[in-house]
């Protein structure tokens, strides 16, 4: 690469040479976000139930309501949800601390292998039709953003 005839000519002149690295402006802090990754294997028709009543508690926790009687025209936000990592009944001191969270956004992919597959009649529980497997992924933002006082401290 040849370089700039002005640039050569400035560092010469003045013993100094540009920076090259880029300045970055700070404007705000951003909101963390999470992303929980879940696997199901049902083995029996009651596990493949309980997989479903999971995923479709998700959706609608993570959906708005519509206020009635205003035409659609006013949403309530979705729940919020309080996450912690336990461990023998007590939050875990070794995991991040997580705010109060809203659910951005749930993915489910039936076809977790590239090929769909499901319960048919004579295998297994008897032709129910419910996926072998689903994978389940929930991304989380907190409701408030942290600072160096919200943290927990460095030991």
């Amino acid at each position: 690469m040849v370089p700039n005839v002005g640039t050569v000519g400035y560092t010469a002149f003045t013993n100094q040479v540009v920076n090259p690295q880029l300045e970055l402006i700070y404007s705000s802090p951003n909101m963390r976000d999470f992303t929980f990754s879940f696997a199901f294997y049902p083995r029996s028709p009651s596990e493949a139930k309980t997989v479903s009543q999971i995923i479709n508690l998700f959706k609608f926790h993570a959906a708005p309501e519509i206020k009635t009687g205003d035409s659609g025209f006013f949403l309530i936000p979705p729940s919020l949800f309080d996450i912690q990592f336990m461990i023998k009944g007590q939050e875990n001191p070794n995991l991040p601390v997580i705010a109060s969270c809203v659910l951005t956004s749930i993915d489910v992919n039936y076809a977790p292998h590239g090929w769909a597959s499901y319960q048919t009649e004579g295998i297994d529980f008897g032709g129910s039709g419910n996926p072998v497997a689903t994978t389940m992924t929930l991304r989380f933002k907190e409701t408030i953003v942290h600072s160096k006082h919200t943290l927990p401290e460095l030991s």
